[in-house]
C-alpha cells in the first residue's frame, strides 16, 4: 500500500518529536583559574617590625626574620607585590633566590669593581646584593656605609674600589649566599682601618640562620 499524505505527516511529526526528546550535551564550565605560585622575597624595612607588619598586611607568610638589617624573608601573593614595595615603613624588596651547590667547588666574589651593591665575580650567584640595614641610605655613593675610591683607601689592596664605613654609626653590611650541599666553606676578604677611637669597634660575623643569631669571627 502506497503511503498516503497523511501517514507521511505523521512519521514526520514523530521523527520531529523524538529528536525533540533527545536530551542536549551539558555545557562545558570553564576550569576555574589556577592562583599563581607564592614568592618569595626579603623585604627590608624602617624596623624589623615594620617589615613584618607590611607582610601580614598583604596576606603573607613571615619565614625568617632577619633582624641585623631589619628585614623578613617571606613568600607573598605576586600580584600584591607592587602594593607591598609601597606599603609605609617598606625601604626595599629583594627576590629570595636559591643556590644549589654541586660537588665542584664554587666561589661567590665581589671584588669592587664598580661603585655597586651587586657586583659579582666568582663562579656562583649570590642570594642578594649587599645589603645596608641603614634603609636612609640605600645608595652605595652616599650615607655612612659607601663605595669609594681606592685613593680613599689606599691600604685595602689592588681594588679600584673599596667599602667605607663611618665610625661609631652602629650599622652593618650583609649579603647571603646559600650554602645548602656543601661540605664546607671558607671566607676571605681584605681590609684595612684608621684608629678607630673612643668605644668604636668593628666586627665579622657569619649566621646559618638567616640573620636570626650572629657569630662573630673577627673583631
Amino acid at each position: 500500500m502506497k503511503p498516503t499524505i497523511a501517514s507521511i505527516f505523521t512519521w514526520a511529526m514523530l521523527a520531529t518529536l523524538a529528536l525533540l526528546l533527545i536530551p542536549a550535551a551539558p555545557s562545558a564550565e570553564p576550569a576555574p583559574a589556577k592562583p599563581a605560585p607564592a614568592v618569595s622575597l626579603i623585604v627590608q624595612g624602617r624596623s624589623l617590625d615594620t617589615a613584618a607588619e607590611a607582610v601580614r598586611a598583604v596576606g603573607g607568610e613571615i619565614t625568617h626574620r632577619l633582624g641585623i638589617i631589619r628585614a623578613v624573608a617571606a613568600r607573598i601573593d605576586p600580584a600584591r607585590r607592587d602594593r607591598l614595595a609601597a606599603a609605609p615603613g617598606v625601604a626595599r624588596i629583594y627576590d629570595d633566590r636559591t643556590l644549589h651547590a654541586s660537588s665542584s667547588t664554587s666561589t661567590f666574589r665581589d671584588e669592587l669593581n664598580a661603585v655597586s651593591w651587586s657586583g659579582s665575580d666568582g663562579t656562583g650567584s649570590w642570594g642578594t646584593g649587599w645589603i645596608d640595614d641603614d634603609p636612609q641610605d640605600p645608595d652605595p655613593v652616599a650615607g655612612t656605609i659607601t663605595v669609594v675610591g681606592v685613593s680613599e683607601c689606599p691600604s685595602a689592596g689592588i681594588n679600584p674600589y673599596c667599602v667605607f664605613f663611618q665610625a661609631n654609626k652602629g650599622h652593618s653590611l650583609s649579603r647571603e649566599v646559600n650554602l645548602t650541599g656543601a661540605a664546607s666553606a671558607t671566607l676571605s676578604y681584605a681590609y684595612a682601618h684608621e684608629p678607630l677611637g673612643g668605644q668604636a669597634t668593628a666586627a665579622i660575623e657569619v649566621s646559618s640562620d638567616g640573620g636570626q643569631s650572629w657569630t662573630t669571627l673577627k673583631t
